[in-house]
């Protein structure tokens, strides 16, 4: 991958080994249950978690849940169908307030992402069909010679 994309590349040994000093971390795992430990993650750091899907299913745990500004997709969706959130809300770590806002308020600029420097942001996404089909167009776009919508495709 170094060679194809003109990054410097690392593998890791550890998932804590892999997000030590780590921005931003992004999960995008079936886990069913937690690869990422809130102990591992320091302050400032984003963390995208948008592998797991039900509320059967968390990539990170409790800990690193409580410890976040929690920003989501769509509120309903994580409070019924968010593994991580309600993990952490069934350990009593946190309650429906724990939710900071969607990420369209973010990006529309009704309420910060981010508060202050030290602190550690999540954007919980379980999937919207309005996300998938924008990515598709944007890979349509990147090639040309394949229309939309093809048989081909």
């Amino acid at each position: 991958m170094a060679v194809k994309t003109g990054l410097h590349i690392e593998t890791a040994l550890s998932v804590e080994q892999a997000v030590r000093d780590a921005s931003i971390v992004c999960t995008v795992t079936g886990a069913r249950d937690p690869i990422l430990k809130g102990a591992w993650i320091g302050a400032g750091v984003h963390v995208n978690v948008v592998g797991s899907s039900n509320p059967l299913s968390a990539e990170i745990d409790a800990d690193l849940v409580a410890r976040s500004r929690f920003i989501v997709d769509h509120r309903e969706h994580v409070l019924a169908h968010g593994g991580e959130f309600l993990r952490a809300k069934a350990a009593g770590l946190i309650d429906d307030q724990h939710i900071a806002g969607e990420i369209g308020d973010v990006l529309a600029g009704r309420f910060a992402g981010r508060e202050n420097g030290s602190q550690i942001t999540i954007y919980k996404s379980l999937g919207h069909a309005a996300q998938d089909l924008a990515v598709v167009e944007w890979m349509r776009r990147q090639t040309d010679s394949v229309p939309a919508w093809s048989a081909e495709t």
